[in-house]
């Protein structure tokens, strides 16, 4: 009778196991969804792109395998045509088993909570903090969007306003929790460089040795480009081919001002500023050049939009493929689109200017003269 126990024994933890879900399959419910297909992408922590998925949402619920024997970061949006809140943010370590339940109103994801590890539990709990100010702003571009041109500056800063208290809270969170591991993951979504170096440098030990440290070494990589992108310093200088198929350098423009101009064709601020720059540029072009950058585009997209648009000024093709060293958004840690950095006519940077502002130019042309 005992053997026969004993075998009754193993065949139920047999059983047990082969029911339990594998630690690498990750369940999450997301309720009241009016989307039916979301994108799964799996990256390494310091952001490679290791896969991206499309799945579909079966009666709220959706599954997937956490495909890589690594830390990685997964991040679950939906395919949607139309601005939505923040997406579902998980960090899965091997045998590492999480599960999140996620409620949505209307095509925003209002309330998160991820289960399994004390990193994902905090995440959940910061981003149904900011969220609610992320729907608010994603509400106020909508507004916006059915406005005149000139009926939006009252919604841009608010937009301003709710972006940078987004912002605020993410730095005072890491400076009130420098022992959570979270802190670290929240770094690179500080849009400031310079508040990602100096909420970096609280950290403890235990979070810079954790699997979040390749996080630190982006941070190392953007102190060492701060030090060379300052007002005062020697712009660094870059080659890119201009409209024409010429190649351009920054150099190739001393004894003029110069503004560079970092913008996209996706980006609706940046097509919003070009009427202001073209009537300062007409005044000016005998002293003061513009030179376009653009991020993010195709080549065909870059030709289109500079002959959509009728830019007048210099143009330069950035492709997707650049190197590093010769990346202008790398080199002026550009984060935030548009960008100006304004070159005196001695090659040194005299104005960084990030966003889109009112009456930029009128202010700028009284301090250059």
């Amino acid at each position: 009778m005992k053997t026969i126990k004993f075998s009754l024994i193993m065949l139920a933890v047999t059983a047990l196991a082969a029911c339990s879900t594998p630690s690498n399959v990750i369940k999450g419910v997301i309720s009241d969804s009016p989307f039916e297909s979301w994108i799964v992408e799996q990256c390494l922590i310091d952001g490679t792109q290791l896969s991206k998925d499309t799945l579909t949402l079966k009666s709220g619920k959706i599954e997937f395998e956490a495909k890589f024997d690594a830390p990685t970061i997964i991040y679950i949006d939906p395919v949607a045509n139309v601005n939505t809140s923040m997406g579902i943010t998980l960090v899965y370590e091997p045998e590492q088993k999480i599960s999140f339940n996620a409620q949505m109103e209307e095509r925003h994801i209002v309330n998160i909570e991820a289960i399994g590890s004390t990193v994902n539990e905090d995440y959940s709990r910061i981003h149904n903090e900011i969220n609610k100010d992320y729907i608010a702003i994603v509400k106020l571009i909508d507004e916006t969007n059915k406005l005149p041109e000139n009926q939006r500056e009252e919604q841009i800063k608010k937009i301003n306003q709710l972006s940078a208290r987004i912002h605020s809270k993410k730095v005072q969170f890491i400076k009130n929790n420098t022992d959570k591991e979270v802190s670290a993951l929240l770094l690179n979504s500080l849009y400031s460089p310079e508040d990602m170096v100096a909420c970096a440098d609280l950290l403890s030990d235990n979070v810079r040795n954790s699997i979040f440290k390749p996080i630190f070494e982006q941070v190392e990589k953007k102190r060492k480009e701060l030090a060379t992108v300052k007002v005062g310093e020697v712009a660094p200088d870059f080659k890119l081919k201009t409209t024409a198929g010429k190649d351009l350098k920054l150099s190739d423009l001393r004894g003029k001002w110069v503004i560079i101009d970092f913008w996209g064709s996706w980006c609706s601020w940046c097509i919003k500023d070009f009427p202001a720059m073209k009537k300062f540029y007409a005044a000016n072009k005998k002293r003061v050049e513009i030179l376009g950058v653009n991020h993010n585009d195709t080549y065909d997209r870059w030709r289109a939009a500079v002959n959509g648009n009728a830019l007048p000024w210099i143009n330069v093709h950035n492709p997707e493929a650049n190197t590093d060293d010769n990346d202008p958004v790398v080199l002026y840690n550009v984060r935030g689109f548009p960008t100006k950095i304004v070159v005196d006519p001695e090659g040194k940077i005299f104005e960084i200017a990030v966003g889109y502002k009112e009456g930029y130019y009128d202010e700028l042309m009284k301090r250059i003269k």
